[in-house]
């Protein structure tokens, strides 16, 4: 959590819950960690994880906002990520089912400076059958991630929002993708063949090939997991996901923090580490977030942390 020079400790709104409401902090119920120059960061709480119902509608509101905002203010926008080890009983069927029509694409999630898991060997297989240690698959497995290639952010974040896997990068557009001729159909013979090619989203087709282009895909790689060029796994890996707690920031010097802010514009994760939700970003914000706040609490959006 985020660090309240005038609390002098991690600070957590939820203690002021009871007050009045215009004695809450700027930006309630964020927290901007005010003491840190090398960008803005915020912070907010939730009960728990997965996030309850009206936490969870408050902040799908509030990214609805944030992403409309981004938009007009920088051109920028959200890419919704999903870490494998967040898919549990509740979420792993929906998520399979909806894969075939949002195409999703496979990388590796990685907190700076952690290790990757060790693969199991013989030692292992013997102090798993002793009893020595117990299984656990997670912490077995690579932070596995998952880009989704159909870019439609809003439905993403209301299926896989709010089990603590999900991480929305805002990004710089790139060049748009070409949109296909229309096919002459009346060329066509075969009738069956003919109505295919006339029910085919071709330019969604060539929107999701030409996401594979992304120079995200490659600088990600080469920004957050360097050290694993000589991993058989690496040249498989499609792109690389920070995972990034507030003790990351904090822990990174200035010139490291303005190179992830070279790759993405914004920075929003659900951070089970800091059980809540970070926000950052190089840009200024405070009045975007003044004006969003006030917009959902004119909505009579209260956030009950």
């Amino acid at each position: 959590m985020p660090y309240s020079p005038e609390q002098g400790e991690f600070a957590d709104p939820r203690r002021r819950r009871l007050e009045d409401a215009d004695d809450r902090p700027r930006f309630y119920p964020w927290t901007r960690a005010a003491e840190y120059e090398s960008c803005q960061l915020y912070w907010m709480p939730v009960s728990r994880f997965p996030i309850g119902y009206l936490q969870r509608q408050w902040l799908l509101r509030f990214q609805q906002l944030l992403g409309a905002r981004l938009q007009k203010k920088l051109g920028v926008g959200p890419q919704v990520f999903l870490q494998m080890n967040a898919l549990d009983n509740n979420n792993r069927d929906l998520f399979i089912r909806e894969s075939r029509r949002l195409h999703p694409i496979f990388g590796l999630g990685r907190h700076p400076g952690r290790a990757l898991p060790p693969t199991p060997d013989e030692k292992y297989a013997e102090d798993l059958g002793k009893g020595r240690v117990t299984y656990d698959a997670h912490a077995l497995r690579p932070e596995y991630s998952y880009w989704f290639l159909e870019n439609n952010t809003e439905e993403q974040l209301h299926l896989f929002f709010g089990n603590g896997g999900s991480t929305t990068l805002y990004l710089e557009p790139g060049e748009p993708a070409p949109k296909a001729p229309k096919p002459r159909l009346g060329s066509i013979r075969d009738p069956k063949m003919r109505e295919m090619v006339a029910n085919a989203d071709v330019d969604s087709m060539l929107g999701r090939l030409h996401a594979l282009q992304s120079p995200f895909l490659k600088q990600s790689k080469e920004m957050f997991a360097a050290d694993l060029k000589e991993d058989p796994q690496y040249p498989g890996l499609l792109f690389t996901l920070p995972l990034l707690s507030s003790q990351d920031f904090f822990a990174a010097t200035p010139d490291a923090v303005g190179q992830w802010f070279g790759l993405f514009k914004l920075y929003l994760r659900e951070s089970p580490e800091d059980r809540g939700v970070l926000l950052a970003t190089a840009e200024d914000m405070e009045d975007d977030m003044d004006e969003l706040l006030q917009i959902m609490r004119d909505e009579g959006l209260e956030y009950i942390a």
